[in-house]
């Protein structure tokens, strides 16, 4: 089982619930397709390690416009697993070059006045999924 952490959002009107991993890209289909919306993606394949360290292959989509920003077989990157009642879990990947504010230490509750007394995490990157 692959324990995730899903949150409530809401897209157009539609309840979905939304988790994110960190999976291994696999496999990239060579031809763009084109969904309802108009908007490119490539089917592709992660790879997701579940709770047990044992290695699951699960199809996916990559939008064009993460695509474009420069994604590698055998990188890991940033998906998430949309589900929506009725429908098959959808599972994306993403660059993770977004265009997204840098996080700040008064995101989380530390004030300027104590930046000095934040001892900085250490950890071996390696490690890092």
């Amino acid at each position: 089982m692959i324990t995730l952490s899903f949150k409530d959002q809401d897209y157009n009107g539609v309840a979905q619930k939304v988790a994110q991993f960190t999976g291994k890209l696999v496999s990239v289909a060579k031809n763009m397709l084109t969904n309802v919306n108009g908007t490119g993606y490539y089917p592709a394949t992660v790879e997701i390690t579940d709770d047990n360290d044992a290695k699951h292959l699960r199809p996916c989509i990559i939008y064009q416009t993460s695509f474009d920003k420069g994604m590698a077989v055998g990188d890991s990157y940033l998906g998430s697993v949309v589900i929506e009642a009725g429908q098959q879990p959808i599972i994306k990947l993403s660059s993770g070059t977004g265009i997204a504010d840098r996080a700040t230490l008064a995101d989380f509750g530390f004030g300027e006045e104590t930046t000095s007394n934040v001892e900085t995490p250490q950890a071996d990157l390696n490690s890092i999924g």
